[in-house]
């Protein structure tokens, strides 16, 4: 799905009663706003803003019913399936408020992943009993702190992760469950984050690549009071900045001028 073009003509009236998505039912404008594409044969329906935003807000409501109902991996398709949305630059002026409202579901869904690990707790050993519990962590807890099972299960998260062939719904799924690397390691999340900046250099347009490096940048400062950059050790953060600064070789091109000045930089 994408959202239409003349989205800011549209009235405060896009969508049902319950809140969901109303297609579009002029055929003249069913004609104009549909594509099919001749190699998948899947015709793409564009949506005005409202009827787009009521789409987020409905998937977003899918992703925390399937997770209370212990539907793990189908919560991760959406997921995958919101990150996709955001290639789609055709409204450059939408797409802000599109990053705003995915970003928030991918924040749920790392979240929730978040939460669950961290009930799994820490064993103890009851030497009374001859037995182990299981018992919540603490808020600044260390990886030595979490049970094998918890620790197995986080890297299982990372690995159905890793799985995800397209670059850009993984990089964000990667960065959504960024702070879940506190399970398995104390120390060294700059080379994580490194390794996600210069994933982001395979981004080939600079609008979707500016907000994927502003959404990394949200989430590393999720893991401020855990990550102490060494003196020797290259920021990523600031490489972040350069890789930005390099975009602006974009600008020469006529295309990225017009998107660029007119939408992003304000």
């Amino acid at each position: 799905m994408a959202v239409s073009a003349n989205f800011m003509d549209e009235g405060p009236s896009a969508t049902t009663a319950d809140g969901k998505p109303k297609a579009v039912d002029q055929m003249t404008s069913r004609l104009e706003q549909l594509e099919l594409d001749p190699e998948s044969q899947v015709a793409k329906n564009f949506l005005t803003q409202n009827e787009y935003i009521a789409h987020i807000e409905t998937q977003h409501d899918n992703l925390k019913s399937a997770w209370d109902n212990g539907e793990r991996v189908l919560s991760l398709k959406i997921a995958i399936q919101c990150a996709k949305l955001l290639s789609d630059t055709k409204v450059p002026q939408f797409y802000p408020s599109m990053f705003v409202l995915i970003s928030d579901i991918l924040d749920t869904f790392g979240n929730l992943v978040f939460d669950r690990i961290k009930r799994k707790g820490t064993v103890v050993e009851d030497s009374k009993r001859a037995a182990t519990t299981a018992t919540a962590l603490p808020d600044n807890f260390k990886s030595r702190d979490v049970s094998a099972e918890a620790q197995e299960t986080c890297r299982n998260w990372f690995y159905k992760t890793a799985c995800i062939r397209e670059l850009l719904p993984r990089l964000y799924v990667d960065l959504a469950l960024l702070k879940c690397n506190r399970f398995l390691m104390d120390d060294g999340f700059g080379d994580i984050v490194m390794r996600l900046s210069k994933a982001i250099r395979g981004v080939g347009d600079p609008l979707v690549a500016m907000y994927a490096r502003a959404y990394l940048c949200t989430k590393t400062l999720e893991l401020a009071p855990f990550y102490n950059v060494k003196e020797a050790e290259p920021n990523p953060l600031l490489a972040c900045f350069d890789d930005f600064l390099f975009c602006f070789k974009a600008l020469k091109s006529s295309q990225w001028k017009v998107r660029c000045n007119s939408y992003c930089w304000h």
